[in-house]
């Protein structure tokens, strides 16, 4: 699949005031759901676009692949400001990282699941967010299949 633009919608005016430490675990949360059934490169190439949107440095990955395998999900964006910013964006990204490549599984699911409750997204409004990611990148699918 081509680049994928979901993720088009960071409250941008205030990603400046993330700290680096927020944003190499949102990019760790990220990898850390990629890798429970093995990173592969459809899931890089999510993780890549949210470094481009987002006007991040490169390095970070970097330095969330240090981090990522011994993060707890507790230690998800620190910053409680930020946090309460920028959860949904992160449990919507962590949703199309784990969509992205054969659909979510259970360990996924599961993931996902831990990774909402952290960020204080449960119940109706963690189906909602999984259900737009779901309709997007369906309708994204549609719309590439009628133009081939």
């Amino acid at each position: 699949m081509k680049e994928l633009n979901i993720l088009f919608d960071y409250p941008f005016r205030y990603s400046e005031k993330m700290e680096r430490k927020d944003r190499v675990s949102y990019l760790a949360a990220l990898l850390k759901v990629s890798d429970v059934d093995g990173i592969v490169k459809e899931e890089l190439d999510i993780i890549s676009q949210v470094i481009s949107f987002c006007h991040w440095d490169n390095d970070l990955l970097d330095e969330a692949y240090r981090i990522y395998k011994d993060m707890d999900y507790e230690q998800l964006m620190p910053s409680n400001e930020i946090r309460t910013l920028f959860a949904p964006f992160l449990l919507r990204d962590a949703i199309v990282v784990a969509y992205i490549h054969e659909g979510i599984n259970e360990a996924e699911e599961a993931n996902l699941i831990n990774i909402g409750h952290q960020l204080g997204i449960e119940g109706e409004n963690y189906e909602r967010i999984k259900k737009a990611v779901s309709n997007f990148i369906e309708a994204v699918i549609e719309m590439q299949k009628a133009m081939n």
